[in-house]
């Protein structure tokens, strides 16, 4: 068959569930589910994959809201991965103005149309696999807590990809592209401070929040001359009731990001050593309880130019003159004055490297990676209400669809030209210089066992990232 010829099918299968796919996005932003408690989310689109055909694994590798769903037989095993966590807090209507509701979670960061689109693709894909009675394997696998950075490097560790030639991964972003760069590597960890109740009037009490705070000022003053060339982000999650009562507990959540993964690690180290420092001072007692560490993306741009192909044959994503009159009066109450900007075409991202950080990143030095972005207003910020408004408006799927088809078309290019495969796992296997030390992680009984114990910051379970890396060498 003619590779234009088997685009063509892929494309009508693919067409054929789209309105279904804009549903199940909308269902998903609707659910607006938390890391590890996305019971709702997953059971959506797994139910979905299993009405199609696939055989589904649920609590794949042992979490309770990742799944696996697989059709097909034989070589190459193509995997797609599948998103659908919110954000605490971040709710909204699909109004271009901030809709005040109450604080509860919301798709900030646009995981609805991860979930749908890559779900999407894979159905489609199966489709056409079943039809033609071609040899290879899709599988969609349910990841959890992406926004936490745990749940695939969880999965990752557990097992869940092994024997997955490639990966597959879709974001909405500023451009429509295929990205072929690095991001940030980020460690994670929690400090719990112990100390004593008392009248905060008298002196000399144990004031736990009194050693977050000193953590706190001794990390922002020592940053200028010992980690300049890092992110340390933090947030104070409890420190007391009432000022007259000298809180017996409080606890910083700590970020450290650099694109070098060693770089990060050794921050982190400095960081647990203030920490501790600061509880020896104020007499209260430490505890560490370390979450997550991913690696960067390590750039693949034999599956880079791969996804790129694609969208050069979907083309731009195709606005109506109504999505964009809604974009710019979201930019209009999001960023008064900003000029709004809006990519409308195809790019190839291969310098510089992105800000953030994604626990896919930790999967790409395993399994060659490829990625796809979709665009979204430059002005429009991630992590914010604005950003839970376009995921759920009308607006935003022209361009989380072409992903969404640039995704099947990807599966179908790779499972009939193995050839490509095989040299996407040379080009990691050059880039990497070795085999990549195993994936740590935190939390582990927590997350699996009793998740809301972490979101109501009740979570006891002490860990440091060296007896992380020592579990790993024990498995």
């Amino acid at each position: 068959m003619m590779k234009q010829d088997l685009s063509e099918i892929v494309r009508q299968s693919w067409e054929e569930i789209r309105i279904e796919m804009i549903e199940v996005s909308r269902k998903l932003w609707s659910m607006a589910e938390i890391g590890m408690l996305e019971r709702q989310s997953s059971s959506l689109l797994a139910d979905w994959c299993e009405s199609n055909g696939f055989v589904v694994e649920s609590a794949a590798g042992g979490l309770p809201t990742a799944f696996t769903a697989r059709y097909g037989e034989g070589k190459p095993t193509i995997g797609l991965l599948a998103e659908y966590d919110a954000l605490p807090g971040l709710a909204n209507s699909a109004l271009p103005l901030r809709d005040f509701v109450e604080r509860v979670a919301g798709h900030g960061c646009g995981h609805n149309w991860i979930g749908a689109g890559a779900t999407g693709a894979a159905i489609a894909a199966k489709k056409v696999l079943s039809k033609l009675k071609i040899d290879g394997e899709v599988v969609l696998f349910g990841c959890p807590a992406e926004e936490l950075l745990w749940g695939k490097v969880a999965m990752l560790r557990e097992g869940v990809f092994d024997d997955t030639d490639v990966l597959l991964a879709t974001h909405g972003s500023y451009k429509t592209a295929a990205k072929v760069r690095p991001n940030q590597s980020l460690i994670s960890g929690e400090f719990v401070y112990s100390g004593e109740a008392g009248h905060s009037s008298r002196g000399g009490s144990q004031n736990a929040l009194d050693s977050v705070e000193l953590a706190v000022q001794s990390i922002e003053r020592l940053r200028a001359h010992q980690f300049p060339d890092c992110s340390v982000e933090h947030t104070v999650r409890t420190g007391g009731l009432m000022p007259n009562i000298s809180p017996d507990e409080a606890r910083l959540w700590v970020y450290v990001r650099h694109v070098d993964y060693d770089r990060a690690k050794e921050v982190y180290h400095y960081v647990v050593r203030i920490c501790q420092g600061a509880a020896s001072l104020n007499n209260t007692h430490c505890r560490e309880q370390f979450l997550t560490a991913t690696r960067s993306y390590l750039p693949n741009e034999t599956i880079g130019k791969l996804l790129l192909r694609q969208l050069e044959i979907i083309g731009p994503p195709k606005w109506t003159d109504e999505n964009i009159t809604w974009f710019k009066e979201l930019v209009s109450a999001c960023a008064p004055g900003e000029e709004f900007e809006l990519h409308r075409g195809i790019d190839y991202i291969d310098d510089g490297y992105d800000t953030s950080s994604q626990d896919d990143g930790e999967a790409s030095w395993h399994i060659p990676l490829g990625r796809i972005s979709w665009a979204l207003p430059t002005a429009v910020p991630f992590h914010h209400w604005a950003r839970t408004a376009c995921a759920g408006s009308d607006a935003e799927i022209p361009s989380a669809l072409v992903a969404s088809e640039a995704l099947a078309l990807a599966i179908m290019e790779l499972v009939t030209q193995p050839a490509i495969v095989k040299t996407a796992r040379d080009e990691l296997n050059q880039r990497r210089s070795g085999k990549p030390s195993p994936p740590l992680v935190g939390a582990f009984n927590t997350f699996t066992c009793d998740p809301n114990s972490f979101w109501n910051n009740t979570w006891n379970e002490p860990l440091t990232i060296e007896e992380a890396g020592n579990n790993c060498t024990n498995q």
